[in-house]
């Protein structure tokens, strides 16, 4: 019996709302599980798990599976479904508030440690995000990077080339930037409409970020540092020296000048500046405020 005819059954169809679009192709689910990658020492944190199809290959590899659904109903369905599988745990929330650091521990059986030391006991973090949250969803666990060691999501193409784009061109904007400052990116694959159901109208991509140990160079008060890549690309077709005076609130003659100390051109556009050049913006503009951003606590 088909996924859709057996949630028609229980009197639950797909929410166009809440961007509801299960992965059903077998060989796409095991290419998400090949890129997690996950071990019977490991955690993996399952966002938006529908009802369990990739949930289950999930459980056959990792130690412990938290699959997060927001939908009430489909987060029963999906205990039912995996009544088989003890160490997988549904749990009914928001992705978007998640504390990942309160699951944050070993997977392994008795819970040992497992060969991958004090590491492994980092959250692995998989997902298919709907596409009306994806960029909220990432930030959040990106927040939270501390506790997680790989994120393998899928999104659509368009958001993955954003998320991987190199500084000089048309897609790479504020996402490229908060996403590569945390981790490295890999677009692993394409994934066609007719792999899900309901088929979506556009086409999907695996990507995969392996979390860095600290970003490098870091910023010394990120906070700074989303604000000037948010104002940076608020009015991206402007120069420089005009976006950022009008984002930050300053003088364009004190643009000029924050953008000369991080060795930077007040005649660039932000698509231009790269990751570091972000961050030294950054602190050039922290260090002219006596270390603060300016935004609220």
């Amino acid at each position: 019996m088909s996924l859709l005819r057996r949630l028609r059954e229980r009197g639950i169809r797909p929410n166009k709302l809440r961007g509801q679009s299960f992965l059903v192709d077998e060989g796409e689910l095991s290419a998400v599980a090949d890129a997690a990658g996950a071990g019977g020492a490991d955690t993996v944190v399952e966002i938006g798990a529908g009802p369990g199809n990739l949930t289950r290959l999930l459980a056959r590899r990792a130690g412990r599976v938290i699959a997060v659904e927001i939908d009430r109903r489909l987060a029963e369905f999906a205990r039912e479904n995996l009544a088989d599988c003890p160490n997988v745990e549904v749990v009914q929330d928001d992705a978007r508030r998640l504390d990942l650091a309160a699951w944050r521990g070993p997977g392994g059986p008795g819970g040992a440690e497992g060969p991958g030391g004090p590491e492994a006991a980092k959250l692995i973090v998989v997902g298919n995000l709907p596409y009306s949250v994806t960029t909220p969803v990432i930030m959040r666990v990106l927040e939270q990077c501390g506790s997680v060691r790989l994120c393998v999501f899928t999104v659509q193409r368009e958001v993955a080339a954003r998320m991987a784009a190199d500084p000089g061109g048309r897609q790479y904007g504020a996402l490229s930037v908060a996403v590569q400052y945390r981790a490295g990116v890999e677009v692993v694959r394409t994934i066609a409409p007719e792999a899900f159901r309901p088929v979506p109208a556009v086409t999907s991509a695996l990507v995969r970020l392996t979390i860095k140990d600290r970003p490098s160079p870091q910023a010394a008060d990120e906070r700074a540092l989303r604000a000037v890549v948010a104002g940076a690309f608020s009015q991206r077709r402007k120069k420089l020296a005009n976006s950022l005076a009008g984002a930050l609130h300053i003088e364009r003659d004190e643009a000029v000048a924050l953008l000369r100390a991080a060795g930077l051109s007040p005649d660039d556009r932000a698509e231009r500046v790269s990751v570091a050049g972000f961050v030294r913006l950054a602190d050039a503009w922290s260090a002219g405020r006596g270390g603060h951003s300016g935004e609220s606590e």
